[in-house]
């Protein structure tokens, strides 16, 4: 991990601290104890440790992760408008925000690698 500073120019003595926010709890808890051996850091869990600041107008709240809170409200905070979050991971998800910077709605595509 330290060598991915490295190449990039970071100095970890520069990490002032560390947040986390997933929906996978064995990457949580990998990423967690890296930053605990590596940087000497105890990294604040988002829905544990502290709460995203962003109204969830989703209809099934619970259905909604904190990555996807963390996302909505770091595009709205940044572009202050209403905006679609676009997010490339295990599964390709839009994520809509109002222009009063509220969670509106969510939209999931998952990819799978074809066969052949």
């Amino acid at each position: 991990m330290l060598k991915f500073f490295d190449v990039r120019g970071i100095r970890s003595g520069d990490i002032d601290d560390v947040i986390i926010a997933s929906v996978v709890p064995q990457v949580m808890f990998a990423i967690n104890n890296a930053m605990k051996k590596y940087l000497g850091k105890v990294a604040l869990i988002v829905g544990e440790d502290c709460s995203v600041p962003i109204k969830n107008n989703y209809r099934i709240k619970k259905e909604v992760g904190v990555d996807r809170l963390v996302n909505a409200f770091c595009a709205h905070k940044t572009y202050k408008r209403p905006l679609i979050v676009v997010d490339f991971g295990t599964a390709i998800t839009f994520d809509v925000v109002s222009k009063e910077g509220e969670y509106e709605g969510v939209k999931s595509l998952r990819c799978e690698a074809s066969q052949g």
